[in-house]
């Protein structure tokens, strides 16, 4: 089992509008799929000041095949200085994004609103799918979502400075992106 620990040195070099967090380790998820880094995965901790700080990561309680796997997200505010989804045991804390099974997450932040965007593949019964999820306000952990048709896996997500998303993918049909 794994804990999803935030380092200290990763939210000093992520933004100053923490304050004084030095010698602070915060454990804000955990997981039993090791497989964090595993496909095109660009992205899992994305500061927006001034709202707080965003992290996401494959997650699952149960052993392998992993069935219940799914993104799971916490953010860090940094107007209360505490972190929103916090369960007394590690594997509960932070929420889940999507409704079904998904992987191969990334994490952006809207420029202009401090709102997560993330993207993942899902697979339905015909192909996988990449699905984009964005939170209804920075840290509310509250996402509606649009899926898209293609077939395809490994999305990442570029936003433009004004907030709009660009969904990039690797085609599974033809091989190409």
């Amino acid at each position: 089992m794994c804990r999803i620990i935030l380092i200290t040195l990763s939210l000093i070099a992520t933004t100053f509008a923490l304050g004084n967090y030095t010698g602070r380790v915060d454990t804000i998820g955990g997981t039993t799929y090791d497989w964090q880094l595993s496909g095109p995965v660009k992205r899992t901790l994305v500061s927006a000041p001034p709202h707080g700080l965003h992290c996401l990561w494959l997650y699952s309680a149960l052993p392998e095949p992993f069935t219940d796997r799914n993104l799971r997200y916490n953010f860090y505010d940094f107007t209360t200085r505490s972190w929103h989804f916090l369960a007394t045991e590690f594997i509960g804390s932070g929420c889940n994004v999507y409704p079904q099974r998904a992987g191969f997450g990334n994490l952006q932040a809207d420029p202009v609103t401090g709102v997560a965007w993330i993207v993942a593949h899902i697979a339905t019964s015909s192909s996988i799918n990449p699905v984009l999820a964005r939170d209804l306000q920075p840290g509310a952990g509250i996402f509606e979502f649009s899926w898209d048709p293609t077939h395809c896996s490994g999305p990442c997500l570029p936003l433009t400075r004004t907030g709009v998303p660009r969904l990039r993918s690797w085609m599974t049909d033809s091989g190409s992106g």
